[in-house]
């Protein structure tokens, strides 16, 4: 009877874990995300709540930003360019502009994704900080046109 209990609990056990064992891990998110939102979030609190109107403006800021960032830690200039490409799909990221801080109290609002992504995914960085990668379905609910 006793060797029964303890089966039990084994296969109790065992089945429990597996259950709630986490998801297969996926492909890590950009990087780069977490620098262009305090870029981004930096430009907007400069500037009345709202984001840079043009990309020629945001990327002037994002680049001085960066070669700054790079400048303190002794980084490679290099990297600058590399901070406005996915690693995926090689091409450029795309930033909405003009955004509003005040519109966030409406949800989080995405401002920069991947262009092509993988697979008929793109990874969606949130000015809240969240990434997600979504499918063209949730894409289009989210209004990532691309350019």
């Amino acid at each position: 009877m006793r060797q029964v209990v303890v089966l039990l609990c084994l296969v109790s056990a065992t089945t429990s874990c597996a259950r709630n064992a986490p998801p297969p891990t996926q492909e890590s998110a950009p990087r780069q995300f977490p620098r262009l939102l305090a870029y981004y979030t930096q430009y907007q609190r400069a500037n009345s709540g709202v984001g840079p109107a043009d990309q020629a403006t945001w990327e002037k800021f994002a680049r001085g930003q960066a070669a700054a960032d790079l400048a303190r830690r002794g980084g490679d200039p290099a990297e600058v360019d590399q901070l406005f490409v996915s690693e995926r799909d090689q091409e450029p990221l795309v930033v909405r502009l003009g955004l509003r801080l005040a519109d966030e109290k409406n949800g989080p609002q995405p401002f920069v994704f991947e262009r092509s992504g993988k697979d008929g995914k793109r990874f969606v960085g949130f000015l809240n900080g969240r990434v997600e990668e979504v499918g063209s379905e949730r894409a289009a609910t989210l209004g990532l046109n691309t350019p």
